[in-house]
């Protein structure tokens, strides 16, 4: 089976939505010109469609080349914008191109789960100033940009990223617009990544707060806590907003209820999912406090089936009375109902 590397730009965030850090390339490119790429998404599992997550290669192989078996697989590397080194990050196993009659069905189904509008959300919140020419719906809206699939369970990305000279011998392009046949390179194992594998921590990895960022999440929080309290009152239920610093709060029958509020946007549903669990252990059990009876985390994203198995297990191993719930259209799901806790 055919093997490629090819190469992404540099992303703080995982690859699950732009970072805004495209504008750190050295060479002319479209990343360096516009401050983001279409491969930002690559690893955004959670878009998957039919359960292929669609990704983007700027020079993807040509059909005619692959003949009868459309199958490869891809290790992306990308260049740390300080260091330079060469990190390879993740990979597609058993990638294939994807066909003009999926581009149809593509868009509509993004069309229909507002992920056009979501990337252009997220590209608005992170892109560096005087850059942007790109960012606009309509580009984004050309999924036959999107012109590789691979199976969810064939999406990996690298813990820890690994030098690009562990797994290829041969001097490998630094252009974005081609990839690299590594069947035709005497190649190497690829090793197990350690933290040893890179030279120094990234500086830039996790997600801080800054007024920046405040000033455009605060009204998006607003919005979905106000919908999550019109959703509970649809249903019966009273809350309150903003009191002793919990986002909602509101009664089961006689159980207490909380509700810390998250935006995903900007940095993932792993990272609010962490940010979300400090906040309520705080509420619950710190100095004055008095423990609620349900504690619920609401995102404005679909959380990951990992997701969903980290608040199950901390549910079970530490008997935590959480869960999480997520915007669904104009309602919300929950990862398990409300009246089982």
């Amino acid at each position: 089976m055919r093997q490629i590397v090819q190469r992404i730009c540099w992303n703080t965030n995982g690859w699950q939505h732009p970072s805004g850090d495209g504008r750190y390339e050295s060479e002319g490119s479209y990343p360096h010109e516009n401050g983001f790429g279409f491969e930002e998404w690559n690893f955004r599992t959670e878009d998957a469609f039919e359960d292929y997550v669609y990704g983007y290669m700027y020079n993807p192989p040509a059909i005619q080349k692959l003949q009868a078996q459309n199958i490869f697989d891809i290790y992306f590397w990308t260049m740390e914008p300080q260091t330079k080194q060469r990190l390879v990050v993740g990979m597609y196993k058993r990638a294939s191109r994807a066909g003009e009659d999926e581009y149809k069905k593509l868009t509509a189904y993004f069309e229909k789960k507002g992920i056009f509008k979501r990337r252009a959300r997220e590209l608005e919140a992170n892109l560096p100033d005087g850059h942007g020419t790109g960012a606009n719906i309509q580009t984004l809206k050309k999924t036959n940009l999107l012109s590789i699939k691979c199976r969810r369970e064939n999406v990996v990305r690298f813990s820890e990223p690994f030098p690009l000279e562990d797994l290829v011998t041969k001097s490998v392009g630094h252009r974005f617009t081609n990839y690299s046949d590594i069947t035709k390179l005497k190649r190497k194992t690829a090793p197990t990544p350690t933290r040893s594998s890179q030279k120094s921590l990234n500086e830039d990895e996790y997600y801080r707060e800054t007024l920046a960022r405040r000033r455009k999440v605060i009204p998006q929080h607003n919005r979905l806590s106000n919908s999550f309290c019109t959703w509970l009152r649809k249903n019966g239920i009273a809350s309150v907003q903003e009191k002793d610093w919990i986002d909602v709060g509101f009664k089961l029958g006689q159980r207490t209820c909380l509700a810390e509020i998250k935006i995903c946007q900007e940095y993932g549903t792993r990272k609010a999912i962490r940010e979300a669990m400090g906040q309520v252990l705080e509420y619950n059990y710190y100095p004055g406090r008095s423990p609620a009876d349900l504690w619920l985390i609401v995102l404005d994203q679909t959380p990951t089936p990992s997701d969903k198995q980290y608040i199950r297990q901390v549910r079970e191993a530490l008997n935590l009375p959480i869960t999480v719930a997520w915007v669904d259209g104009s309602s919300f799901t929950f990862e398990r109902k409300l009246q089982r806790l």
